[in-house]
């Protein structure tokens, strides 16, 4: 039982191992536009107005 042990101590384990890739390849996220801080508040104050039938 100790030599057995001993032997997969030994092994390299998975860890140890160089990983050449990523296990699975990503789609490209699709871009976001990047607004201001002003766009932002006319975007949330325009759907305000319209929730509200103005």
């Amino acid at each position: 039982m100790t030599e057995a042990l001993e032997r997969a101590l030994d092994a390299d384990s998975p860890s140890a191992r160089r990983m050449v890739g990523p296990p699975v390849t990503m789609a490209a996220a699709p871009r976001v536009p990047a607004l201001s801080n002003a766009e932002i508040a006319a975007l949330l104050e325009a759907e305000d107005l319209e929730k509200a039938g103005a």
